[in-house]
């Protein structure tokens, strides 16, 4: 009965949910189970879902399983992604109704969700949302600024961190570098040359 509820409620939250309507109450529970948790691994590939409306379907469907006594890894088995991104998507539920208006036309799921996931200090989201808001920070650099939020120290190790994983693809770019044809080695060491000595200022 609790899916067959939060089916239909998502239906009315979203077209790509209209299918459900009159087949949903037809099923039997296991039936059903499976049909929900191939819509969420549907939509986790090709975001046909607001990520409000993700992020509800899947917590109704691990409340569900939470109560039948299945266990996260048995879930994120079945899903076929990591008890992160489920918890990722669980996280934005938490915002307030009118934080989550304000943003969810401005930030992209991934950049809401570092946030709603990874500050520590919850009180400090709405701010940070709103400088991400601001700046359009990408995903990529917000993961550093969440790290500096929560940890001015820790900001150094994910730098180190992401400079030895340069240097290794560095290593493997020499060797791919000698196959192209002279007049692109030429090219290639040029830009890499500005990249040093851009480095060097650093």
């Amino acid at each position: 009965m609790v899916m067959i509820l939060f089916c239909l409620r998502l239906h009315f939250n979203s077209r790509g949910l209209q299918t459900f309507r009159k087949k949903v109450v037809e099923m039997e529970e296991g039936t059903l189970i499976k049909v929900v948790e191939n819509e969420i691994i549907r939509n986790l590939k090709h975001n046909n879902l607001t990520a409000l409306e993700m992020a509800e379907l899947i917590d109704d469907y691990m409340k569900d399983q939470q109560k039948r006594g299945i266990k996260l890894e048995e879930i994120e088995q079945k899903l076929g992604v990591t008890k992160r991104v489920l918890y990722k998507y669980r996280s934005i539920l938490k915002l307030p109704k009118e934080t989550m208006a304000k943003y969810k036309d401005k930030l992209s799921f991934e950049q809401m969700s570092i946030v709603t996931y990874s500050v520590k200090d919850k009180a400090r989201i709405p701010e940070v949302l709103e400088e991400v808001a601001e700046q359009q920070i990408p995903s990529n650099e917000l993961v550093y600024r969440v790290a500096e939020i929560n940890d001015k120290a820790k900001i150094a190790k994910h730098l180190q961190f992401e400079i030895q994983r340069q240097q290794l693809w560095a290593i493997g770019l020499k060797a791919r570098v000698a196959k192209l044809p002279r007049d692109q080695q030429k090219s290639i060491r040029e830009e890499i040359e500005d990249l040093v000595n851009k480095l060097e200022g650093v």
